[in-house]
């Protein structure tokens, strides 16, 4: 029996990729000079969970564009598609594989940062949420601040004058992964939603909303007026967001993480919920011991049942890749022969390890025993990011974002925040899953003016040693000799 003793789960549903698109802002100019203006549009009804129907999964709120070509608007929908096998030729493929390879080598460089955090605690996030809006928020990046981005979304930091090709490639390619994922005849249930909040007074270069467009022709576009009213603003994104996850992820931007400096918002939302192929029977759910790192035992509900699943046995661990209904979504758990052995095989993770172990899989009767559990995390990822090497994006007097406007407060951008929450649940019947990033961007606030202290009038000094404290002289200036 495959029992849990300290697990890492890889939700390839919700982590490595998702496919559903919100509409989009008006179409830009025909000049890849000119700054594009977003204008909003009546306030769109929404009902129920995720994107409405009536609106063709519009955000609440959302300029939409104008009739995407029907062979993209057709392929995405929150419920279940029937969408045909997409066929992409090799051109196509070897793009999609590159985005692949960035992406999972970014979410196991996030994995470490988070997990050195975490004191051995819960983990859990969507690389691909968070990667995607970075991704879009670094085509607005230039100079130092782009190539830092880059490297830590592992794409080559190669820039010509309108950004990095390569970054141009993988959004076209994420294009493709979507269709890809959303190419599923079955029953699990998978969105993706990108939206951009511009302040009415910014407007974005048309380059900038091309590359956007060029990863998700159905991203919304929407002006808000952070300069007068920014806590409406988070209000309404916070309920795009909430809308966009089926009401998962709640509040993610907090009090205070905008102000009246903010210009721009880039969110993702993701959601997903899939029964398992073979459901676990509720009844043979008991509680049984788990250990832990240290070596202690907690009693938890552990889920119990054989199924058909990919199984492998390797060096100090074992793999299982437990199907959803339709067989094209897993969760892919890797489990160490030890309780303690979780950190060396976090070490390990990238493509490369994690494709070998998935090539051993073979799909055989397993007797499972999975914990059955619930988690919802939040992160505020300006440090992690930092540390992995784009700190330039964060420092108000050093980030170069005037790749995304021709305003006169270009040069003045930053990013203020990003700010992620995710939530999880597994349990007999199946997985729900869902995540949110949002990309904050912000004004230089105006220097502040010098202190003002003119010694006009008597006053008492002192040298001193500043370590210590120690006042070597001490002294009061009150009579002047007059000036000559």
């Amino acid at each position: 029996m495959l029992y849990a003793r300290a697990l890492f789960a890889v939700m390839i549903v919700a982590v490595v990729g998702a496919s559903f698109f919100v509409a989009d802002g008006p179409l830009p100019s025909s000049d890849p000079e000119k700054s594009v203006e977003t204008e909003p549009t009546p306030q769109a009804t929404q009902q129920g969970m995720g994107p409405s129907e009536n609106e063709e999964g519009h955000g609440p709120d959302l300029v939409v564009c104008q009739a995407p070509p029907p062979e993209i608007q057709d392929q995405f929908s929150l419920d279940s598609t029937s969408v045909t096998d997409v066929l992409i030729d090799t051109k196509e493929q070897t793009m999609v594989a590159k985005a692949v390879q960035a992406q999972t080598d970014f979410a196991a460089d996030l994995y470490r940062q988070l997990s050195s955090k975490a004191n051995g605690g819960n983990l859990f996030f969507s690389p691909h949420s968070i990667g995607t809006i970075l991704m879009l928020t670094a085509d607005g990046a230039r100079g130092q601040t782009a190539k830092e981005m880059l490297a830590v979304l592992q794409l080559a930091a190669e820039l010509d004058g309108t950004g990095a090709p390569e970054l141009r490639e993988v959004q076209a390619a994420i294009a493709e992964l979507y269709k890809q994922l959303s190419a599923r005849n079955d029953t699990t249930k998978l969105a993706v939603a990108n939206a951009l909040w511009v302040d009415a007074g910014m407007p974005l270069r048309k380059l900038f909303v091309d590359g956007v467009l060029a990863a998700d022709p159905k991203a919304a576009f929407e002006n808000v007026d952070f300069r007068n009213d920014f806590e409406a603003g988070r209000a309404k994104i916070n309920d795009w967001t909430e809308t966009n996850t089926a009401g998962r992820i709640k509040d993610l931007l907090a009090p205070g993480t905008l102000n009246e400096l903010t210009r721009l918002v880039l969110t993702n939302a993701v959601y997903f919920k899939g029964d398992w192929a073979e459901k676990f029977d509720s009844s043979s759910t008991q509680d049984a011991d788990f250990t832990l790192a240290d070596g202690k035992k907690i009693k938890t509900p552990l889920m119990t049942g054989t199924v058909g699943a990919g199984y492998a046995e390797l060096d100090g661990y074992s793999i299982l890749d437990l199907p959803y209904a339709g067989g094209k979504l897993s969760l892919l758990v890797i489990l160490p022969d030890e309780a303690d052995g979780l950190p060396a095989l976090e070490q390990k993770l990238n493509l490369e390890w994690l494709a070998k172990g998935v090539a051993s899989l073979r799909k055989r009767a397993v007797q499972v025993a999975l914990p059955k559990f619930k988690l919802e995390t939040n992160y505020s990822l300006k440090d992690a990011l930092s540390e992995m090497g784009m700190p330039t994006a964060f420092n108000p007097a050093a980030a170069n974002l005037t790749g995304l406007t021709d305003s006169p407060e270009a040069s003045s951008l930053y990013i203020s925040a990003v700010e992620h929450k995710a939530f999880v649940e597994v349990n007999e019947e199946g997985s729900e899953a869902a995540a949110a990033t949002a990309v904050v961007v912000g004004l230089r606030g105006v220097d502040p003016a010098p202190a003002m202290f003119i010694a006009d009038r008597p006053f008492a000094f002192a040298i001193r040693h500043r370590e210590s404290g120690q006042m070597l002289f001490l002294g009061r200036f009150s009579q002047p000799q007059p000036a000559e």
